[in-house]
C-alpha cells in the first residue's frame, strides 16, 4: 500500500511539472528548374506533449527521497530502538582491542575480564570545558556528536564514533589511549 501511494505521488509530481514543448519545423522545397533547395520562412509550430519527464526538479527529488526513506525506515534504525547492548559491545570491544594493542604487558585474563560492570564510561560533548582544552591541545582530534571516555583500572580511552554506537555496531573513527600508571611513573622519574 505504501509503494502504491509513493508511485501515485511521484506520477502526480511528474505530471504537474511536465509542460508542453513547442517544436519549430521548416519545409524544404525543391525548385524543378534550378534543382536547388530553399527553405520557406513560414515555420510550422507543432505542440508535442511529453509522455513523462525523465528529470524532476531538485526539490521534488529531495521530497520524494525523504518520503520514501522515512516511510520505509527499518525499525532497527529508528531512534526509539536504541540498544544499550550495542553501546556496551562497541565500547568494550574497542577498549579490549586498544589495551591489547598498546599495552603488551597486560595479562590476557585482565583483557578478557573487561565487561560493562568492570568499566566506567561517560558520553562527553564539545561544550565541556575539559574537552575544549583537549581540543586546543590535540588539534588533530576531530570531534563528533558521539564521543565517550572509558576507564578500566589504570587505562583511559577516548573513543570517537561517526554514527550513534547505540544504533550500529561499528569501528571507531578515532581513539586516544592513555595508560595512567605509565604516565604517572614517567612523571615521577622527571
Amino acid at each position: 500500500m505504501k509503494y502504491l501511494l509513493i508511485l501515485l505521488f511521484s506520477l502526480s509530481l511528474a505530471a504537474q511539472s511536465a509542460k508542453p514543448v513547442t517544436v519549430k519545423t521548416f519545409d524544404t522545397v525543391v525548385d524543378s528548374k534550378t534543382e536547388t533547395k530553399k527553405e520557406k520562412e513560414k515555420p510550422k509550430e507543432k505542440e508535442i506533449e511529453p509522455k513523462e519527464s525523465s528529470s524532476l526538479d531538485d526539490d521534488e527529488l529531495d521530497k520524494l527521497f525523504y518520503t520514501y526513506y522515512y516511510l520505509n525506515l527499518p525499525k532497527h534504525l529508528q531512534k526509539e530502538d536504541k540498544d544499550k547492548k550495542k553501546l556496551h559491545t562497541n565500547l568494550i570491544g574497542v577498549t579490549k582491542k586498544e589495551i591489547a594493542k598498546r599495552d603488551r604487558s597486560a595479562p590476557k585474563e585482565d583483557i578478557d575480564n573487561i565487561s560493562p560492570s568492570t568499566v566506567k564510561f561517560k558520553r562527553v560533548t564539545e561544550e565541556s570545558k575539559w574537552m575544549k582544552k583537549i581540543k586546543a591541545e590535540m588539534k588533530y582530534i576531530n570531534f563528533t556528536e558521539y564521543m565517550y571516555i572509558v576507564r578500566y583500572k589504570h587505562y583511559l580511552v577516548l573513543i570517537i564514533f561517526h554514527l550513534d554506537p547505540e544504533l550500529h555496531l561499528q569501528s571507531p573513527a578515532q581513539v586516544e589511549f592513555l595508560n595512567v600508571q605509565k604516565t604517572e611513573q614517567a612523571q615521577d622519574l622527571d
